[in-house]
């Protein structure tokens, strides 16, 4: 989570000023405190007074400023953090301004000692007690002092136990640190007097060194950091290149679509949809950023009708052969393919390919997508070698201009991983997702849905080599963050359930079995088209559980109405098709037909 929230306050101190923004934080102000006439009060005051260098004394008042902005920032509420982005801009440009001149004036040695007393529940003391030697990460401005005395009176010196522990940290920065994360003593500047107060800027990183009890409350040592490790920068710096010098309200949304918060990014795509003119530069970005949300989150009617629209637009002022035409042709594909119409979809990606390898020299990246999405219609057309033909070009473009734990990479081994797995090389199959999940926890939120994706891709893994309670386990973490970040009749969600019941089946346990099974096709007939090969595939499954209980005639029907259903998108020499047939033969060989 550390980068994704570095480079959002990236993008908010990056967003290019506009009039309305204060308007807008101050509407939302109102709002949050009807009936509140102190508040109120306060809010006239700040719309009539406040200048740019006023931003440290609001911060520091007891009022609706500090309260709604460090609520925002606790609960990582990226929407009312865009509502106060014009005071995040001032307040983090005011302590910039401060930073020199108070490094100046530090004359003795290179480290500055800070200190904060707080109280924290006993699992948070716990995780960093566990934790020596990691990091800590500030996600809001963090209020400090040079005294220690006033921080342990702040810590509540051990009279809230049990319910809160007694926190002190001590901070020891560099003054030679990165003015990318500025930090001033703001004394003379506060609302609060006589606590020699040092405000440090959000995203701060710290070292943690050392965790002790010391006179009834919890003394905690930390060194700033300028940064995580190399690879993480490296990382970093990459996607800083890909968000530009002037970011949009666009980029917040790609940003949040990134980060997996679909509804998120949704709701910023629809305000800029009811704001912006039809003709308007960005909308065509506007209707294919809806068109990925609507993709992820498996609403593929949806999802085809906004990107066709953003693509409608594009071709009205780019030419054939711009990038933004094939990247609208990369993922039309790819709803076709979710949908099972590979035919479609892989003749979409050829069109995507044959204008990206004209403009391959500007930027190859796009290449990574292409290839990788090529090989996976592959793989679901069972030609095995195709596919990994295709993941071989994407992994070795990849490699030469993507930092090594990009995401992307990621993809693509978790999909060479599944071709892997088909081919029975399970050695191999592991070894892919693991290196897939592990840049997927480096560099994702450990609740995105791709992380979710490699849990399924390892517990599958399991599944063939008969390790069912291993299976089980990986495919729960699964469960666990579909359930987390999907709607409730997500195909990924039907997917899932599908795979535990497979488990179930493994281990003789029909009931349970079933159950998955039917919660399954609940959702895949809510969220896929009638002829889906995945629905085919669900109906066969519940026909080997009335096969496990020995009722043949309805095992028969189902696997019967799966090869109906799966003939409508795949060829009659696919592997499936054959799967389906040959269960067809077994039961009429059981019922004696």
């Amino acid at each position: 989570m550390y980068m994704w929230l570095q480079l959002l306050i990236d993008i908010l101190l990056r967003i290019p000023r506009t009039i309305d923004a204060r308007g807008d934080m101050l509407k939302i102000c109102r709002s949050q405190y009807v009936g509140n006439d102190i508040e109120q009060k306060n809010i006239n005051d700040f719309e009539s007074s406040y200048s740019l260098n006023d931003a440290v004394l609001w911060y520091t008042r007891d009022t609706f400023v500090y309260r709604l902005l460090n609520k925002a920032f606790r609960t990582e509420d990226i929407e009312l953090l865009f509502q106060f982005r014009f005071f995040i801009v001032d307040l983090y440009e005011q302590l910039k301004r401060l930073h020199a001149e108070f490094v100046i004036l530090q004359s003795e040695g290179h480290i500055i000692t800070v200190y904060r007393g707080q109280l924290m529940v006993t699992d948070e003391l716990n995780k960093l007690h566990q934790n020596i030697g990691g990091l800590i990460l500030f996600n809001t401005f963090v209020s400090t002092t040079t005294d220690l005395s006033i921080a342990i009176i702040y810590s509540g010196e051990g009279g809230s136990r049990p319910l809160f522990e007694s926190v002190v940290f001590q901070m020891d920065i560099d003054k030679t640190s990165s003015a990318e994360k500025p930090f001033a003593n703001i004394e003379k500047l506060s609302a609060i007097e006589d606590e020699k107060e040092v405000l440090l800027s959000m995203g701060s990183i710290f070292l943690i060194e050392s965790v002790e009890f010391r006179n009834n409350y919890w003394h905690i040592k930390l060194t700033l950091c300028d940064e995580q490790n190399e690879k993480l920068k490296s990382l970093a710096t990459h996607y800083k290149r890909k968000i530009g010098q002037t970011p949009t309200v666009v980029t917040l949304a790609d940003h949040l679509w990134s980060m997996g918060e679909y509804d998120k990014a949704e709701r910023f795509y629809l305000m800029l949809l009811t704001h912006l003119s039809d003709n308007h530069e960005l909308m065509p970005f506007v209707h294919h950023g809806l068109g990925l949300v609507h993709l992820d989150k498996g609403n593929y009617s949806s999802a085809l009708s906004y990107l066709n629209k953003g693509l409608k637009l594009r071709l009205l002022t780019l030419s054939p052969n711009h990038s933004d035409i094939a990247q609208s042709y990369n993922d039309i594909a790819e709803v076709y393919r979710s949908e099972g119409d590979y035919e479609e979809a892989l003749n979409l990606h050829q069109k995507a390919l044959d204008i990206r390898q004209t403009a391959s020299a500007t930027n190859q990246s796009d290449l990574v997508e292409t290839y990788n999405n090529m090989g996976l219609l592959h793989d679901f057309r069972e030609e095995l070698s195709d596919a990994l033909n295709n993941y071989s070009k994407a992994i070795d473009i990849g490699l030469k201009i993507l930092p090594d734990n990009h995401p992307q990479l990621a993809v693509v081994y978790l999909n060479i991983g599944n071709t892997y797995r088909k081919l029975e090389d399970y050695q191999h199959a592991l070894k892919y997702r693991e290196q897939a999940l592990n840049i997927f926890l480096q560099s994702l939120p450990s609740n995105h849905t791709e992380v979710s994706n490699t849990y399924l891709g390892i517990g599958s893994v399991y599944l063939y080599e008969q390790e069912y309670e291993k299976a089980l386990a990986y495919y729960e973490k699964s469960l666990e963050i579909d359930r987390q970040m999907l709607q409730p009749d997500h195909p990924d969600l039907a997917l899932t359930y599908h795979n535990i019941g497979h488990v179930y089946l493994k281990m003789e346990k029909a009931e349970k079995a079933m159950e998955c099974f039917q919660e399954t096709l609940e959702i895949q007939n809510i969220a896929l088209p009638k002829f889906h090969p995945h629905l085919g595939e669900t109906y066969s499954s519940i026909g080997i559980v009335h096969e496990k209980n020995s009722d043949y005639k309805k095992a028969l029907q189902y696997h019967e109405k799966a090869l109906e259903t799966a003939s409508h998108s795949l060829p009659s020499t696919h592997k499936t098709i054959l799967k389906f047939k040959s269960r067809m033969e077994k039961m009429k060989e059981k019922l004696m037909l």
